[in-house]
Order: structure tokens, then C-alpha cells, then sequence
């Protein structure tokens, strides 16, 4: 097996904007957290609230609490509803001209027997996992 040599370098951000969506918790606030560890200089991250447990204000004091030169910034919005990501999407580059990474890691699911789901179940997962990925991609 080859050997990957200097690992840390390969992998460096440095002076990189990223955007993690569903950011404020799990995988997402992982990733947000290699970035910036990574040297990235601006991480983006949305989840639907600002605020509670599972909000962007708290993961947004966890992010910039770290020794790191970096920063964090939240933005709340719903990235399956397409004037929400034009309003993230503005609130971004009202600061930073080019967006080097982008990371559409919100996402939802419907658990459940297949014939009593109900047909809104459906349109939430599909515009979030689906049409919104594909919206703020394009944007």
C-alpha cells in the first residue's frame, strides 16, 4: 500500500470559505469543525433555528471557543424553502466574494410503514434532501 506523505498538507483549507447547512449539530457540526481546525478562514453554517438545542447559536459559540484563526458564522435558514437559501445565500456573499466549499448536509427522513405514510411526509424530505440540494448548488 502507498503512503500518503505529508497527510497534514494535503488537507490544509487554508484561506477557505466553506458552507456547512445543517450545521448546529452531529455530522454537520463535525465537518464545520474539521474546516476550521483545517485552517479554513470562514465557515458558514444554517440550520432552520437560531436558537435551543438544536440551534446555531450554540454550535456558533462552540465553533469560535477553538484555537483557531477562523471563524464561525450562522445563519438560520430553512434550505428547503427557496427564498430561505436566496436569503442565505445573499447573507454569505454580503461578505465573501466566492464560496470554496459547500457541504448540503441537512437532511430528512420519514419513518414509518410505506402505505400510512402521509403524502406531506414525502414533499418535506424531497424538497430538503433534493430540491434544495439542487437549488443551493446552482445559486
Amino acid at each position: 500500500m502507498s503512503e500518503l506523505k505529508d497527510f497534514n498538507r494535503m488537507f490544509r483549507l487554508d484561506g477557505k470559505v466553506a458552507l456547512v447547512t445543517g450545521g448546529s449539530r452531529g455530522l454537520g457540526l463535525h465537518t464545520a469543525t474539521g474546516f476550521l481546525l483545517a485552517g479554513a478562514k470562514k465557515v458558514f453554517i444554517s440550520a432552520r433555528k437560531a436558537e435551543g438545542e438544536q440551534g446555531i447559536d450554540q454550535a456558533i459559540e462552540k465553533l469560535n471557543r477553538l484555537p483557531v484563526s477562523g471563524i464561525a458564522v450562522g445563519i438560520a435558514a430553512n434550505v428547503a424553502d427557496t427564498e430561505d437559501i436566496e436569503r442565505l445565500v445573499k447573507k454569505v456573499q454580503e461578505t465573501e466574494d466566492s464560496l470554496d466549499i459547500l457541504v448540503c448536509n441537512a437532511g430528512a427522513t420519514w419513518g414509518g410503514p410505506f402505505d400510512s405514510t402521509p403524502d406531506w411526509s414525502s414533499k418535506k424530505v424531497l424538497d430538503l434532501n433534493v430540491r434544495g440540494v439542487f437549488n443551493l448548488a446552482r445559486l
